[in-house]
């Protein structure tokens, strides 16, 4: 037993060193001086980038997610956006121009996919092309030169695989941006963001040498929403695991200036979102990847993702999310196991491809309250497209396990369940859906007002989780952060630092009952990394004051850094506090009675 708690120290010694050392060099957020919006960027402020800055360093993703605010009109959002992770997005363009001319064949087939896609975006979500210019501007600002295109391939390439050079593409195609935006933001009064260090036009990579390009994606991901008679109290409980990918994630929290507050987290720096979202009218949207089992069920259409950001931001319920979801054209694949649910009780999981606009609800297939889905068909006619059908109740065991786990302890999920839930490991070694894997997992209780709370993990929800494979995940902490959906940032960056200041009293009562002196060493090392999570506590706090005496876009940029700093502290604690003190892995744990097979 103390080998194991010593062997446990130990790994978590290291993460948190890890951590700490992307405390320092991981955000790029505003420089001391904040620029304006109208003001060019200072000289020291370039760096060295791109294909011809080869021995340009690069950041490494942090170790405990980013998070950060936007607020005010579509575009203001996304120059907050782009201002603030300037620098990771530089990495992710690059990254995803590479994988797209890739999948493309060419830079011209690429310029022709980003087109056809913008197609889309335009006529269901205009909004969001007037936010990726936004984007762009304030990553240019802050230093590193980025285009409208350079957003948007980050945000479709991820849908290439589901075309080819013969897929039908809409007409007619328009120039990237559509003319109408390069006119809106080149007229009189938006020159300072548009000036010589913005460009509208398409970068050329057209002399890029195509080479075959590794990526990681096991297809891995869960989502699930629960309430009424399967819950303790009958609210709204949420969760999405996102799974496989060597990816940079990162959180922010929009108060746009039309529409309603939201809570959205990203995948790759520069992307719109990816999954979950929330608002504060209680709507809660996640995914999964759903394959494509014909030709037909892949084409052009908007990206679900970037759908899913407008029906979040403009929507107050799941039913006419839904309606509106299933008027669009989609290109399938990514996100297309999507959830929709409301602290109302209407809540769906599609089944989504081109062609298909097939939804489930709770009672379909045995569900009490509840719904789940595991990047696999379930509907008996759409499992029956593949050749041989596919059976997911005999051979998903990420199905059967959320069968198993929500039918079986009906009344009796809360938020310690849904913690077990993903530390729980098959005796067997069957695949279970907390896995080593994981890249991120969040549970969420939305809430229709200033209450919605959302519980965010880098990497496994536990130490214990053993199966599967990992990669950028092996050093995660293992600790959770909490966010609270309130009213304005400086709400949620105060209840932010308490949630911090909570974590770290319980790491130390927890120290403090360790059994000395026989272990005194492990003793003294912990309360080293708990000074280290007390350091992160007070460069919240210095950046939430500084932030109280600013105002407009300086004041985002300190509460964002504030928000970050406290969700480091609190998720180095919490991962410290699971070394200390083991939490529940099986329902026995819990009090309730095992699990039967599955």
């Amino acid at each position: 037993m103390k080998r194991r708690f010593l062997y446990g120290l130990l790994g978590l010694v290291m993460v948190t060193a890890l951590v700490l050392w992307g405390c320092v060099s991981s955000m790029a957020v505003a420089p001391a001086k904040v620029l304006a919006p109208s003001e060019d960027p200072a000289p020291s402020a370039s760096k060295p980038f791109g294909k011809d800055k080869v021995s340009y360093e690069k950041p490494r993703p942090p170790h405990v997610n980013e998070v950060i605010f936007v607020s005010g009109t579509n575009y203001e959002m996304g120059y907050h956006y782009g201002y603030q992770v300037a620098e990771q997005i530089r990495v992710c363009m690059d990254e995803s121009w590479m994988k797209a001319i890739q999948k493309a064949g060419s830079y011209d087939e690429a310029i022709l996919r980003l087109q056809a896609f913008q197609y889309y975006i335009k006529e269901y979500t205009p909004e969001l092309i007037d936010e990726m210019i936004g984007i762009a501007h304030g990553a240019t600002v802050a230093g590193f030169e980025t285009c409208y295109a350079d957003i948007l391939v980050i945000n479709c390439e991820p849908n290439f695989g589901n075309v080819t050079g013969e897929t039908p593409r809409p007409s007619p195609l328009d120039e990237l941006p559509p003319k109408e935006y390069q006119k809106k933001y080149k007229t009189k009064g938006w020159e300072g963001r548009t000036r010589k260090y913005t460009s509208l036009s398409v970068p050329d990579y057209s002399n890029a040498v195509l080479s075959v390009g590794y990526e990681l994606n096991d297809e891995a991901c869960s989502n699930w929403a629960v309430w009424g008679d399967a819950t303790t109290d009958g609210k709204l409980l949420c969760g999405d695991s996102v799974d496989g990918g060597v990816f940079r994630q990162f959180t922010y929290i929009g108060f746009p200036e039309e529409g309603y507050a939201f809570i959205a987290h990203v995948d790759r720096y520069g992307e719109i979102c990816l999954v979950p979202m929330m608002n504060n009218k209680g709507l809660w949207s996640s995914a999964a990847y759903l394959g494509t089992p014909r030709d037909i069920d892949t084409g052009y259409g908007i990206p679900v993702n970037m759908a899913a950001r407008h029906l979040v931001q403009f929507h107050d319920n799941a039913e006419d999310a839904k309606d509106e979801l299933l008027n669009w054209d989609i290109p399938g694949g990514r996100g297309g196991n999507r959830i929709l649910a409301d602290t109302d009780g209407n809540a769906y999981i599609f089944e989504l491809t081109a062609v298909l606009r097939t939804y489930r609800e709770a009672g379909d297939f045995g569900e009490t309250d509840w719904v789940a889905g595991a990047n696999t068909f379930v509907i008996p006619e759409n499992c029956e497209l593949y050749d041989p059908p596919i059976k997911p109740f005999v051979d998903d065991w990420r199905i059967r396990q959320l069968w198993g786990f929500f039918g079986q302890y009906v009344g009796d999920v809360d938020l310690e369940f849904l913690k077990m839930m993903y530390r729980y490991q098959n005796p067997d070694g069957r695949i279970t859906i907390g896995r080593r894997v994981n890249e991120v997992v969040i549970l969420a209780r939305p809430h229709d007002g200033d209450r919605g709370k959302w519980y965010e993990w880098n990497g496994t929800v536990g130490p214990n989780v053993k199966y599967g494979r990992g990669i950028e995940c092996m050093d995660a902490p293992n600790g959770y952060f909490t966010l609270e959906l309130r009213s304005s940032p400086a709400e949620v960056t105060n209840r932010a630092q308490r949630s911090a200041r909570t974590a770290l009293g319980k790491v130390d009562l927890a120290l403090r009952e360790l059994s000395l002196p026989e272990h005194a060493a492990d003793y003294l090392l912990l309360r080293e990394l708990l000074s280290e999570a007390n350091n992160e506590w007070y460069v919240g706090y210095h950046n939430e004051v500084d932030a109280f005496h600013a105002s407009g876009d300086e004041a985002i940029y300190l509460y964002s850094k504030a928000l970050t700093a406290y969700a480091k502290c609190e998720a180095m604690c919490n991962g410290m506090y699971e070394v200390l003190v083991p939490q529940p892995t099986t329902p026995e744990d819990l009090g309730l009675d095992p699990l039967e097979p599955y």
